[in-house]
């Protein structure tokens, strides 16, 4: 069967970008090698009566533009604000909660120092503007820089008019970027902090309060083999900062049925839209006829044909499914050269009462469980945490990032029992997994019943995800969680490689449209949508 566009995989990306060329009427079929979409933003039910949000654990940046293009609000996408969005006890018994509320917050830190509460209303507008600078450019293809260094050699006229797209590409991405900023040295400004700063050093200009740092250090750590004094590190906090997917930037949210709602929502929409889902359906090869994509032939012998395939998966699998000599040696080297160090470990359980915390007492549903509990007291015991992994041992008193989809959604367990989802750091990848997963369960167990003494007697079922285990079944290169790092060197005209940052690969009709390209991971489904806009264009329907 022929169609008009195959899309390689059914995560959030590769949904959101068949739902676009649908709608501009093209036959579109998307095959999933698993037999649930959604790739890393899925709901399974894991344990009669509890549903776990597998992988991802949060609705924080995925596009309002995207919800509106789609209105995904009409086919079940249903949003959870917290009045809390972060909770963090200290080991000598106190506690830090960040409201929703900034004024609220504001309060809150001033419990530590009256410096860092008045600083924190311009911590928020910072990420305000930044958090919309970036917003704006996730859904933009990044600047070609190659394609610029070559508009600058050249001196013939006619030669320069072909290349006025890319200046006026060029001009727009930046406009968009510096708008957010009264004066162009505030906007260098930021970029220099972006760049080239930690999330220590950054931090370390609004807030003296150690407890403060401890408090958002972790979101420039997340899925990322950095340490809080590693340069670029605060750019990992700004990926995480950026998000409006709740309607208050920065702000994180959740889902009614926990983050497989959205991959739900979008399979609704495709499928009304007229695109043709296959699940169970494990591509072995992309095929390439005379440098040109043909189609995509399944591990059980079937083939289809089309005119364009858009890759969902990782760039270094998508060179696996065509064949190095048929993308090319160069570019096959440079995403060789695409780090992707899997450092992240997941936790999921079935509990049957919430953590007791020592430093805020209760099992019944307060602050302290409706948002993110941070595990990570201090900077320090984020910067050993990531000491143990730079030399390829586990962190034995690892951060952890502790959520409660139940919490927000009563129906993911048993009346009076809850599910717990933990994101742990660091565990980096290697292939001796299999004979350590246990003693890693014990250490992220562990560590959350220091501060909650109940936690490991309230275990009623439990799985543990290690970086191999995410290879395994996610298909998640060394278990990377992003497809390859988001440190600076690696994103925006970086993504996945210099000179191969807008969708396209040197195989023509075949594109990347997931994580591995510009913006990058977490669940935005700007990829997804971007290359679509891509293929359009090529189309000549955009």
């Amino acid at each position: 069967m022929d169609y008009d566009a195959i899309i390689v995989g059914a995560g959030h990306n590769g949904l959101v970008a068949s739902c676009y060329l649908a709608l501009r009427g093209l036959k579109v079929l998307v095959l999933e090698r698993r037999n649930v979409v959604g790739g890393a933003a899925v709901t399974e039910e894991l344990w009669p009566g509890y549903k776990i949000s597998r992988l991802s654990y949060s609705y924080s940046l995925f596009s309002p533009k995207i919800v509106s293009d789609l209105h995904l609000d009409q086919v079940g996408l249903e949003v959870v604000s917290s009045d809390t969005e972060l909770f963090v006890p200290f080991e000598d018994g106190r506690y830090l909660i960040v409201w929703s509320d900034p004024h609220r917050t504001v309060k809150e830190i001033s419990r530590y120092s009256e410096r860092d509460a008045k600083s924190y209303l311009e911590f928020e507008e910072y990420w305000r503007r930044v958090g919309a600078a970036l917003g704006e450019l996730m859904l933009s293809p990044p600047l070609d820089l190659t394609s610029l260094l070559t508009l600058s050699q050249l001196t013939d006229a006619t030669k320069i008019l072909r290349h006025v797209g890319e200046l006026m590409e060029t001009s727009r991405f930046l406009r968009a970027f510096s708008s957010h900023f009264s004066q162009p040295r505030e906007a260098i400004d930021v970029l220099r902090t972006l760049a080239f700063m930690s999330v220590h050093d950054f931090l370390s200009e609004y807030f003296e309060s150690e407890e403060v740092r401890a408090a958002f250090v972790p979101r420039g750590l997340i899925g990322t083999m950095v340490g809080p004094r590693t340069p670029g590190s605060a750019y990992v906090l700004a990926h995480h900062m950026m998000g409006e997917s709740t309607g208050k930037s920065s702000s994180w949210g959740y889902l009614k049925g926990g983050m497989g709602a959205l991959s739900l929502a979008l399979a609704s929409r495709a499928s009304a839209l007229g695109v043709h889902l296959m699940l169970g359906a494990e591509v072995q090869e992309i095929s390439v006829k005379d440098g040109k994509v043909s189609g995509v032939r399944l591990k059980d012998g079937r083939f289809f044909q089309s005119r364009v395939v858009l890759c969902n998966a990782s760039p270094k699998h998508m060179v696996e499914l065509v064949g190095r000599e048929k993308v090319g040696e160069e570019y096959a080297k440079a995403i060789d050269r695409f780090k992707d160090q899997g450092c992240v470990l997941k936790f999921n359980a079935a509990i049957s009462e919430l953590p007791d915390y020592r430093a805020l007492p209760g099992k019944q549903v307060g602050p302290q469980h409706s948002g993110i509990t941070s595990i990570s007291p201090t900077e320090d015991y984020a910067e050993r945490a990531f000491d143990e992994a730079k030399y390829g041992r586990f962190s034995k008193e690892p951060v952890l990032r502790v959520v409660h989809h139940s919490v927000h959604d009563p129906s993911m367990a048993p009346p009076g029992h809850h599910t717990v989802s933990i994101f742990a750091l660091y565990f980096p990848y290697h292939h001796r997994w299999d004979s350590m997963k246990e003693e890693a369960t014990d250490a992220v167990v562990d560590a959350l019943s220091i501060f909650a003494p109940n936690f490991r007697s309230s275990i009623v079922h439990q799985e543990t995800l290690t970086p191999l285990d995410l290879e395994r079944e996610f298909r998640l290169p060394r278990g990377n969680i992003f497809h390859g790092e988001i440190t600076p060197d690696q994103m925006f005209s970086f993504r996945p490689a210099p000179g191969w940052s807008g969708y396209r690969t040197p195989v023509k009709g075949l594109y990347l449209c997931g994580s591995g390209a510009h913006p990058g991971g977490g669940v935005t489904g700007a990829p997804g949508h971007n290359a679509a806009m891509i293929v359009l264009k090529d189309l000549g329907l955009n």
